[in-house]
């Protein structure tokens, strides 16, 4: 369906194109060929009788309004397309976002938790272990809580 909406879309443009190249005033010839169809050209036959077919040109002032309109067009949908795609990438940024308050969140709930439920709590600093004083620990609790009402909101 895509393919085929593209395929009407190419065809919509080539006629326009056409259109818009289409001298002011052109000299159609008109003749039987050989196998009985009618044959129109822009090169009278030299083996037959023609006739000359009056065209209707195309108004300069109308073409150029045309080519106007088609170049407003292509930057309305240029400007549509970019709209799109920053949307897109704010969209992506914003669920890359929500995903690591999520997983801030859940750390600091873990850290939360293992802080509270334990009374002595041994940390590695570097390549050492120490226990936390009930002072640092409590510090940490309320570290913690802070960063839970950050990032669990």
């Amino acid at each position: 369906m895509k393919q085929q909406h593209i395929s009407v879309t190419l065809l919509g443009t080539l006629i326009m194109t056409l259109a818009l190249m289409q001298p002011a005033a052109a000299v159609v010839y008109k003749y039987t060929g050989n196998d009985g169809k009618v044959i129109y050209s822009q090169t009278p036959p030299t083996d037959r009788p023609f006739t000359v077919v009056e065209t209707k040109g195309n108004d300069a002032s109308k073409s150029g309004e045309a080519r106007k309109k088609i170049d407003e067009l292509k930057e309305a949908q240029a400007e549509g397309r970019a709209a799109r795609q920053q949307e897109s990438a704010d969209a992506k940024r914003d669920r890359e976002d929500r995903e690591i308050r999520n997983e801030s969140c859940k750390l600091a709930q873990a850290n939360l938790k293992a802080l509270q439920q334990t009374g002595r709590v041994k940390i590695k600093e570097g390549d050492k272990y120490q226990w936390l004083t009930e002072e640092a620990r409590q510090e940490r609790i309320t570290a913690e809580n802070k960063r839970v009402e950050e990032f669990c909101k």
